[in-house]
């Protein structure tokens, strides 16, 4: 438990890893071409007042957006960037988290990957 707190005081990033012993902080694989998932991530994110949609780009298939999320409390901004890929079943999203300011986050980047995935398989 002291690990996870001194972790959050000094880590301010997190991705989906394949590895990863969190099934939440997995990349997601869904049956959806790579427009289709760009799409449904966009108009998830329009839904969340906390979460905005920067800016897309496509490109030999794949697409990568850049996501914001406002922390509610004291409006900390952390930075997304979400890659998806086509996939033999469709595609793969892949994400990263990183926050703007400070050197700790408390585990904010890890619950922001979280929701993203919550929100998109729905």
């Amino acid at each position: 438990m002291l690990d996870n707190w001194i972790k959050g005081l000094t880590q301010n990033y997190a991705r989906y890893d394949a590895e990863s012993k969190d099934h939440d902080l997995r990349p997601v694989a869904m049956a959806l071409s790579v427009d289709a998932m760009r799409q449904r991530l966009e108009s998830w994110t329009q839904l969340q007042s906390h979460w905005s949609v920067i800016g897309h780009e496509g490109r030999d298939g794949r697409c990568h957006l850049h996501l914001t999320r406002k922390t509610q409390l004291f409006g900390f901004v952390d930075d997304i960037n979400v890659e998806i890929v086509p996939d033999a079943n469709g595609c793969l999203v892949h994400a990263e988290s990183q926050s703007r300011v400070g050197k700790g986050d408390f585990g904010q980047n890890k619950r922001n990957l979280k929701e993203l995935r919550h929100g998109i398989m729905g």
